[in-house]
């Protein structure tokens, strides 16, 4: 079968100006759907669709074709995609080409890869289907929606009130990525989303609505968090990293969120290093971020009998910090402590002020165990603290419904018992880091 990618960039975007061609990591946006598809070498011919000359020489610049210009009526803002598409299959045509599958690719979807549109090409080719649609699964019960009648919120269906979310049928949007298609039902119907329709899960972090600037920032965020891989990692405290870590431990902004002594000593740091290496209880690594000493992150608690251990850590390097770093560190010390160490339950307890630290470990999958108001008095102040828990169990829970969110497959490993469901998809998207034994 003859196959065609026609990317569609028009030059007249309004929210974001010349957003088709906008630089995004570092190249422009519409350099991605032409690598991915030119990469996944199931395309006969890759054009992109555009009525401006300089998104033509980037276009080409980048490897795609472009043998004529879009025309004044599909270059407007009311030209449907399927317009758009039929226009370009007829002027192939006049020029004696015909495609039998074509592929649509929208200029500012830089998460498509090479390997998506060679799968969606086979499962089109084998099937009797119209199209390919690459969705998402909604990341919030559309049962539970809530409407607005005269001012007031109204659940739009109330009978769903009182169900589990894991009862409730998900429900998928169009990941606006791409959409695989055979040409003659386009031309039969005039409608790329229409007849028998596959569909291609997708997970959120390989999808990104781009509407506005904050939108931009959202999708380059996934982008690096997906493919600038972290160059971290840990090793045991030595004697020349005690001056740095006094240093760190003294900076207002970490000394806010711990109980410790903010007025230390370089010959209390040495008896701090003795007492953790002869304790068993204790054990500290240095976090490294590119061979640069960044924070440490440590556990406490070790031989309790219960197996309930404590961890904590902190970044000094506000440079070296970032969300990834955080998150990363977080669920290689659960693969570690659940893992290797074969521990039972993990707690972290956290100044409720520091919400930033509280929202991401709920992020990572953490229960709220406890608030217990003034539970901790440092230099004449008392302070809430927020005790959060994850447990062995509930991180194979979460693993295996990262597993479903980032396939779309099944399994049988038991429902999570939150009121609703987390997208845990991350955990299969990041790296890990080794954690060195004592």
């Amino acid at each position: 079968m003859s196959t065609i990618a026609i990317i569609t960039a028009r030059g007249g975007s309004k929210r974001i100006p010349r957003k088709n061609i906008k630089d995004f990591c570092g190249k422009p946006i519409l350099a991605y759907p032409i690598d991915a598809a030119l990469k996944s070498g199931v395309f006969d011919e890759v054009m992109v669709s555009t009525d401006d000359e300089e998104i033509a020489q980037i276009a080409r610049q980048y490897g795609a074709k472009v043998p004529f210009f879009r025309s004044a009526e599909m270059a407007g803002d009311f030209a449907t995609t399927p317009e758009v598409c039929l226009e370009v299959l007829d002027e192939y045509e006049k020029r004696g080409q015909t495609f039998d599958i074509g592929c649509v690719l929208y200029p500012t979807a830089p998460f498509t890869t090479a390997q998506q549109l060679r799968d969606a090409v086979r499962d089109l080719e084998e099937s009797d289907a119209d199209s390919l649609i690459p969705v998402v699964q909604f990341s919030y019960p559309v049962q539970r929606s809530l409407i607005l009648q005269e001012g007031r919120l109204v659940f739009e269906q109330p009978e769903y009130l009182d169900s589990r979310s894991q009862d409730l049928v998900p429900h998928y949007h169009d990941a606006g990525s791409f959409i695989i298609f055979r040409t003659q039902s386009l031309r039969t119907n005039h409608r790329l989303m229409v007849g028998n329709i596959l569909p291609m899960v997708l997970n959120d972090l390989e999808v990104q609505d781009i509407d506005n600037e904050t939108d931009w920032k959202l999708a380059e965020l996934k982008y690096r968090l997906l493919h600038d891989r972290l160059d971290v990692s840990l090793r045991r405290i030595r004697e020349d990293d005690l001056e740095q870590i006094m240093n760190w431990r003294m900076q207002p902004e970490i000394t806010r969120y711990m109980n410790t002594d903010p007025k230390l000593t370089l010959e209390g740091q040495v008896r701090w290093l003795e007492e953790i290496r002869r304790n068993p209880d204790l054990r500290y690594w240095v976090i490294e971020v590119k061979g640069q000493p960044a924070g440490v992150i440590n556990l406490k608690g070790l031989s309790d009998p219960s197996g309930e251990i404590g961890w904590a850590y902190y970044i000094g390097e506000k440079k070296l910090s970032s969300m990834e770093l955080a998150i990363t560190l977080e669920i290689s010390m659960y693969d570690y402590v659940f893992r290797t160490l074969g521990k039972k339950a993990v707690i972290s307890d956290v100044f409720s002020l520091n919400r930033g630290v509280i929202t991401l470990h709920k992020i990572c999958g953490c229960e709220v165990a406890e608030e217990k108001k003034n539970a901790v008095e440092k230099e004449g102040v008392f302070y809430d603290v927020t005790y959060l828990r994850m447990t062995a169990e509930r991180w194979e829970m979460l693993n295996a419904l990262a597993d479903r969110q980032s396939t779309g497959t099944s399994s049988e490993a038991a429902p999570l018992p939150d009121a609703e469901t987390p997208d845990v998809s991350f955990l299969r998207e990041l790296g890990r880091i080794t954690f060195p034994e004592r």
